[in-house]
């Protein structure tokens, strides 16, 4: 006979079980990208070429002009919608280690055309379309993070008293969890 514990999990428990099963498919997601990775055609070495170019020459009017707006980036932090917020921001997006990595890699083994989806850097890092425009940077600068910090501690001071002392506040009860 099967002996079955049960628990009692708020939604937000059941959610953090759910995340547990999404990274996975994720990563299998990820695993199928890579096995459906094209080589690089010239010309799209040739635009990779290019962004590299501008990125080694810290020439943000030029990155500016082959971009694709808006450049999201992790919530609360406001997207860059225009030419003029990404060469105001320009360090936040770009900080000096992404730069390095960026100027140190090599269009023929680093970047890989992943079909419609465009152009990527390693695992991600940096996407670019078809034509060699910047559509994406999902990494996070150190200037990012902490910004990110002070927005959240920000928006916790209009959340009432009772839920600004809790570190998540989406879970606020008390979710008995059975450990095997």
């Amino acid at each position: 006979m099967i002996n079955i514990k049960a628990a009692l999990l708020c939604g937000f428990c059941i959610f953090e079980n759910m995340k547990k099963v999404s990274v996975i498919s994720l990563l299998l997601l990820f695993i199928s990208f890579c096995a459906f990775a094209q080589d690089m055609s010239a010309e799209s070495q040739k635009a990779v070429k290019k962004f590299i170019g501008y990125v080694k020459a810290g020439n943000k009017e030029g990155l500016a002009g082959i971009t694709t707006y808006p450049i999201k980036r992790e919530y609360p932090i406001p997207a860059i919608n225009n030419k003029k917020e990404f060469i105001s921001r320009y360090k936040e997006l770009f900080s000096d280690s992404l730069v390095k990595v960026i100027t140190k890699s090599s269009p023929a083994t680093d970047w890989s055309e992943m079909g419609w989806h465009g152009i990527m850097l390693l695992d991600g890092a940096i996407w670019l379309d078809q034509d060699g425009n910047l559509i994406g940077v999902n990494t996070q600068s150190p200037f990012e993070r902490k910004e990110k910090a002070a927005l959240i501690a920000e928006e916790r001071k209009h959340l009432h008293a009772h839920h600004q002392k809790f570190y998540c506040i989406y879970c606020h009860c008390l979710c008995l969890k059975v450990v095997s």
